[in-house]
């Protein structure tokens, strides 16, 4: 499921991340609830992605503002926005480094 969100997120989607259960600070950590969405227009209608569990069909749910930073970092975020308070979504930007036509061939 990562990768089909990074291919719609080289198509031009939007990263965001959503904030199911406000945010709290422990000792050590945020913890909280947090899904990643990835926003894109599909024939002329905006559509939202989510990212889903691989044990089940539900969407993958982080608890901790390290782990769902962690993932978007692994999409290709460059500027990540951790909303704290329920219901809150964050954008971030997305950059991919450039392919020459040679590279393409590789």
């Amino acid at each position: 499921m990562e990768y089909e969100l990074k291919e719609a997120l080289e198509d031009g989607g939007v990263l965001e991340i959503e904030c199911i259960t406000a945010a709290n600070r422990t000792s050590e950590e945020v913890r909280g609830e947090w899904s990643i969405f990835v926003r894109e227009t599909v024939g002329g209608q905006v559509v939202r992605s989510v990212l889903c569990s691989r044990r089940n069909t539900g969407p993958r749910v982080f608890r901790t503002a390290r782990g769902v930073v962690g993932l978007a970092a692994k999409l290709g975020a460059t500027v990540i926005s951790v909303p704290l308070l329920e219901g809150e979504i964050g954008v971030c930007e997305v950059s991919f480094p450039e392919t020459s036509a040679g590279d393409a061939d590789k």
